[in-house]
């Protein structure tokens, strides 16, 4: 027995007769095992929503559903790699396994999805607007369900016959487990909550000889999930045993002649060897609702296709209605958001996030300064004047209270930018005088520039192209985007008709990326022209886009000698609070 008092266990699975692996209620824990005491072990989970857990036994590896993300993750059992095999599911409840047929069934609220071990050849199998449970029959190869207190089964390999009624119940069915033709199911009795064990005998696609209070009541009453296990079957081989199929991060099996395919981790993609993994290095990084997602730039693609959606983002800001700033940090692989109040770091390669509690009073805009390693950011509170503040982004676990103050505004302060190598900072800030928002500029040690004057502007939406030279950024209105070189203040306008209440521009190459709160578009940055939409308009409401931006190595380059001017780099030690 494992106590994890005073948290609950929200998912749990075996491996053979040796260990249980099992995620916890408590917040920022890893998957944990009752075998393994190392604090490290599996801690790239640790942000993960553990719903349901299934694990491989044949090739050691544990598959998680992410209720929050609502996406399929999987681990080895080492915790060195991890891999996302399937996002935008719909409300997913539980996973189960059938390695021997490299086969998985994913339940929802109103479907059972099926889909080969490595994530491919997904379907739906069936629908039903009340599911509530589902176990699998190895021996039969039968799935059985729960649904509005009945009970059902079908054939999962036999071009799947219509579902036969296996029996009726009083109650909500919570969980299943089959096991030698017996069927073991917890009910939920209506008016008191309380939890039953039952089984039954499986005779002839029917359930006799019925048993209640299979074990003690009481025990019975906490029940939350049940699991049948028969050590007697012998493993099948291992095909990832030796030197891992000579796969780079993860061998995972499938249904295919070879029965295993290789997989990468998060921000890597598989090379034309089916075998070894190159890191992603140009891709449209954007948050849409509680997601950060990435969408691959390939060259002379006329749209971009998602790659994947990956790492778990507080979702505090939408249930505020504010919305989520970010920026990044090519070389550090990590990613600075604000969800309003709070500062949120979040690892790119491997997923994992932590945050820097702040005041609910204060709104946060981050502005990542990636050769110098500072993070600056605008702190827009609701009793005192608005204040940009610096930090090193070393500082992952220090409270914004040793944070250095630069320069107090006035005013509200809408978008940020840095740029490192002219040391300047550009940023909105609503005007009380003049009623709008206004462009401005400092150096990144708090002194004055002057970059054009009385400049209106929208509230968000500034970008640098750091190739050409420019700041952009939105028109008063939001109907137009203007851009300026930075040695010769000539604004020019570019007309963006087709694009609706544009949020956020992002710059690369000859196009501008620009996000309203429901699709990104791609246009010509000279001309506003040749737009293509660089993600799909999203079709439900609660999703949200709220920040986008390109992620590639030519947009954050490294070259010290361009740090030489007359403004000296900020050291944080002579700034003054």
């Amino acid at each position: 027995m494992v106590d994890v008092h005073p948290y609950g266990v929200t998912a749990f699975d075996y491996y053979l007769n040796e260990s249980v692996y099992y995620g916890t209620t408590k917040s920022i824990e890893p998957i944990k095992c009752t075998t393994e005491s190392d604090e490290e072990f599996m801690k790239k989970s640790r942000c993960w929503t553990k719903t349901a857990l299934a694990v491989d036994f044949i090739t050691q590896k544990v598959y998680v559903i992410d209720g929050e993300t609502e996406q399929l993750n999987l681990m080895d059992f080492r915790g060195d790699h991890l891999a996302i095999l399937m996002t935008n599911l719909d409300q997913p409840k539980d996973v189960v396994l059938d390695p021997r047929r490299s086969l998985m069934f994913m339940l929802q609220t109103s479907s059972i999805l099926q889909a080969n071990m490595d994530g491919t050849e997904v379907k739906t199998i069936l629908e039903d607007p009340d599911l509530t449970a589902i176990t699998l029959d190895h021996d039969n190869a039968r799935i059985y369900y729960s649904s509005s207190c009945a009970i059902k089964s079908v054939d999962y390999i036999d071009d799947w016959i219509s579902p036969v009624l296996i029996t009726m119940t009083d109650d909500e069915v919570s969980s299943l487990a089959v096991l030698d033709n017996q069927l073991y199911f917890v009910g939920i009795f209506e008016e008191s909550g309380r939890r039953s064990l039952t089984s039954c005998s499986i005779v002839g696609n029917t359930c006799k000889k019925f048993q209640h209070n299979v074990i003690d009541p009481w025990l019975a009453s906490k029940i939350q999930s049940i699991k049948a296990y028969d050590n007697r079957k012998l493993v099948p081989r291992n095909p990832c045993e030796w030197m891992n199929a000579e796969c780079e991060h993860l061998c995972v099996l499938t249904n295919s002649p070879r029965s295993y395919t290789c997989i990468c981790s998060p921000g890597y993609r598989l090379n034309s060897d089916q075998k070894t993994c190159t890191r992603i290095k140009n891709y449209l990084l954007y948050i849409e609702d509680n997601k950060i997602k990435r969408s691959v730039l390939e060259a002379g693609e006329q749209f971009l296709r998602a790659v994947d959606s990956s790492t778990l983002i507080d979702a505090s800001a939408l249930k505020m209605k504010k919305l989520i700033s970010f920026d990044y940090s090519f070389d550090g692989n990590f990613l600075v958001y604000t969800d309003y109040s709070n500062m949120h770091y979040a690892d790119l390669i491997n997923g994992t996030t932590w945050m820097i509690k702040g005041r609910v009073d204060c709104g946060l805009i981050p502005a990542i300064d990636w050769l110098s390693n500072n993070l600056y950011y605008a702190r827009n509170c609701q009793s005192q004047n608005s204040q940009l503040m610096v930090r090193s982004v070393s500082e992952l676990s220090a409270s914004f209270e040793s944070d250095n103050f630069l320069v107090k505004f006035s005013g509200h302060v809408g978008a940020l930018v840095v740029h490192p190598f002219r040391n300047m900072i550009f940023f909105t800030q609503y005007s009380k005088e003049f009623g709008k928002y206004l462009l401005h500029a400092i150096h990144t040690n708090g002194s004055k520039y002057n970059f054009g004057r009385n400049i209106a502007a929208y509230e968000t939406g500034l970008c640098i192209d750091y190739v050409d030279g420019r700041l952009y950024w939105l028109s008063e209105d939001a109907k137009k985007i203007f851009y300026a070189n930075f040695d010769v203040f000539e604004p020019k306008a570019i007309d963006i008709p087709i694009i609706s209440n544009p949020r956020t521009i992002s710059a690369f190459n000859d196009w501008l990326y620009i996000s309203n709160l429901t699709e990104i578009w791609r246009v010509n940055k000279e001309t506003g022209g040749d737009a293509a939409r660089a993600v799909p308009v999203s079709t439900s409401k609660l999703k949200v886009i709220h920040d986008a931006k390109v992620f590639r190595r030519v947009l954050q380059p490294i070259d010290k000698h361009h740090r030489q001017g007359e403004i000296a780099d900020v050291d944080l030690k002579l700034i003054k609070r």
